[in-house]
């Protein structure tokens, strides 16, 4: 059994989260291509752990944890040796995470504001730190160039960001609604309820009748 899978930078696997016998909440790697069906074990620990994105250069896959201290943190899994190092670890939550097409900023979704905001740091090491939503915001997705992001206001609403960086500076423009879907208004879920084509034309949309 599985849930919540996350693709790999090829798209020729998946890695998807997996309650088994005795409690634990496993990370679970599985190929799709070659008709294979082996799967091998990524990470084993008792405390749920929500899959969010694997970096487009494979050193990473990014979770999120629950920690009874700190609540939902954001993880980095090491692929070559298998070694979770934390990444976001406070007295809010933070979830949603996904790391940009260059692997230098890493946006995600915390309630530290007291309401959902989407914001951006920097990769690997968590340092500069910009708020990119406005009046509240989860799900952020970047556009495969890198220079576009996607994020969901509360009322369902698809936002569209206009984003550079020069050197360690992040810059982002002011969210632009894009369309209203019917996704319903409490958007805060441990999937993403929509997700953008490579050139953000298109957007494949999970909402309700």
């Amino acid at each position: 059994d599985g849930v919540l899978p996350v693709w790999g930078p090829r798209g020729s696997d998946i890695v998807f989260t997996s309650r088994r016998v005795g409690g634990s909440a496993d990370l679970v790697h599985r190929p799709i291509m070659g008709g294979s069906s082996i799967e091998s074990l990524l990470l084993r620990t008792r405390e749920m752990k929500i899959g969010g994105n694997w970096t487009d250069d494979n050193p990473y896959i990014i979770y999120t944890g629950w920690d009874p201290e700190t609540k939902l943190d954001l993880w980095m899994l090491s692929v070559a040796d298998r070694k979770p190092v934390p990444f976001l670890q406070t007295a809010f939550n933070e979830m949603h995470g996904q790391v940009s097409p260059d692997g230098r900023w890493l946006a995600y979704a915390s309630d530290e504001s007291g309401t959902w905001q989407v914001y951006v740091q920097s990769f690997p090491d968590a340092g500069a730190k910009r708020t990119i939503s406005l009046g509240g915001g989860a799900e952020p997705q970047w556009r495969r160039d890198g220079r576009e992001m996607y994020y969901l206001a509360p009322d369902g609403t698809v936002m569209a960001v206009a984003v550079s960086n020069s050197g360690d500076v992040f810059h982002a423009g002011r969210p632009v609604p894009l369309f209203q879907t019917r996704i319903p208004a409490d958007i805060i879920a441990f999937r993403n309820h929509y997700a953008p084509s490579r050139d953000g034309q298109r957007f494949i949309v999970d909402a309700a009748d």
